[in-house]
């Protein structure tokens, strides 16, 4: 079955909120057989729009702001002065009653233009992150970078452009986070599909796309490890992995906060679009995020994602529940053991974007059909993916119904046809 691999929630001790690691792999066999090498030239794995790009100096600069002496004079960069800013201090409250008040001095800094690579203090919490649950310490570091991103979409976009050139081979899942097909579009990659199911890529289904390959135009694949494995980060010795982590699911998404980590020499290409696109992270969201870490503590924050879990674990038994009620001759589908999506494969549907866009619609409900999750989405799915996230728990039940309703419907003028 097709599983999402944009919003898996772990409570294990390995992974919180959605993930995606990406790794460079070269032909079938060897994926499978040889030992790992310790990656020193990277080159071939820059695209060649990536290699064109350059450091903005203005932004390098940026850093020097950091190790300036007290009485140092900075005239290098276009700062607005912070003085003129109509906020002068934030004070954010936690739903545990906890009240975080920033004061004038960091509220401003909050407000100002910041360094690329991220809020200093927080970049120290997520490398304790990194420490903590995927085992990157110092010495693993030292071939390595990370740096704080809008969201992990961006991160994804643009560690796409820094290793794909046009018409390069993709490892895909034949169903997968949306996001990433569309982040990888302008590339216009070749597709090698690998088969799934409830535990993510099917071994012999990727061993078979791989054989016959001989590793031409290698690039990455997109997944996310299942609930139950180690993270790739944490299993990486050679210094192949790109991972992006995200808070979205676990502390805000409107924050839109993530992180990146990977080799130096792919990073700071990354680090050179982020320069010229986005210029850093948004502060406040950044000092908001280190200032709820810095207040829990790690089993704070462990507990809290245990909270989340349960959350959704608990609606998954719901909406589990009333499909085995009221759907169980009409569809099949796995247990959810993360995230917050029940994909169900219907009986005698073959392309449910109709079916979504026709007879749900009708009856008052908005289901996702799988070709929208699909890397071939022009082709016909018999999928569709329900979220069990924010739909109350009291109207889940009248949704479930409106959906047999639809299916039936369709299936009749299927069969009329």
């Amino acid at each position: 079955m097709p599983t999402d691999t944009g919003t898996s929630i772990r409570s294990n001790g390995e992974h919180y909120g959605c993930q995606s690691d990406t790794s460079g792999v070269t032909s079938g066999q060897e994926l499978f057989e040889s030992p790992p090498s310790v990656i020193t030239d990277y080159s071939r794995f820059i695209s060649q729009t990536s290699s064109f790009r350059n450091f903005s100096f203005p932004r390098v600069l940026m850093k020097c702001l950091e190790t300036l002496p007290k009485d140092g004079v900075f005239f290098a960069g276009g700062l607005p002065n912070a003085s003129l800013f109509p906020i002068s201090n934030v004070t954010i409250e936690l739903t545990d009653g906890t009240k975080i008040d920033f004061g004038n001095a960091l509220t401003s800094t909050a407000l100002q233009y910041g360094t690329t690579n991220g809020y200093p203090p927080l970049l120290q919490k997520l490398n304790e992150y990194l420490r903590r649950y995927h085992g990157i310490d110092e010495e693993k570091m030292r071939t390595r970078e990370m740096f704080v991103v809008p969201g992990a979409q961006d991160g994804l976009s643009k560690a796409a452009e820094c290793i794909l050139n046009e018409g390069d081979y993709v490892i895909l899942e034949k169903f997968m986070y949306p996001g990433t097909t569309g982040a990888l579009a302008a590339m216009n990659p070749k597709h090698l599909t690998v088969e799934s199911d409830g535990d993510g890529m099917i071994p012999e289904s990727l061993l078979q796309v791989l054989s016959p390959w001989d590793g031409e135009n290698a690039r990455p694949s997109d997944t996310a490890p299942k609930d139950r494995f180690p993270s790739f980060l944490s299993m990486d010795v050679d210094n192949r992995v790109i991972r992006l982590d995200s808070f979205s699911k676990i502390v805000s998404a409107g924050m839109r906060l993530g992180c990146i980590i990977g080799p130096q020499a792919l990073m700071e290409r990354v680090l050179m679009h982020e320069q010229v696109t986005i210029m850093h992270t948004p502060g406040l969201t950044q000092i908001m995020l280190h200032k709820i870490l810095e207040s829990w503590g790690w089993e704070k924050f462990e507990e809290h994602v245990r909270n989340v879990t349960e959350f959704y674990k608990s609606r998954r038994d719901i909406m589990l529940k009333l499909c085995n009620e009221h759907l169980s001759d009409l569809a099949h589908w796995h247990e959810p053991r993360g995230g917050m999506f029940m994909w169900l494969k219907l009986k005698g549907i073959k392309d449910t974007l109709k079916f979504c866009m026709g007879p749900c619609m009708e009856t008052g409900i908005v289901t996702l059909p799988g070709s929208a999750c699909s890397v071939a989405p022009q082709e016909p799915s018999s999928f569709i993916r329900l979220s069990y996230s924010l739909v109350p728990v009291e109207t889940m039940e009248k949704g479930i119904k409106r959906l047999r309703e639809a299916i039936l419907k369709e299936q009749a003028r299927t069969a009329r046809h």
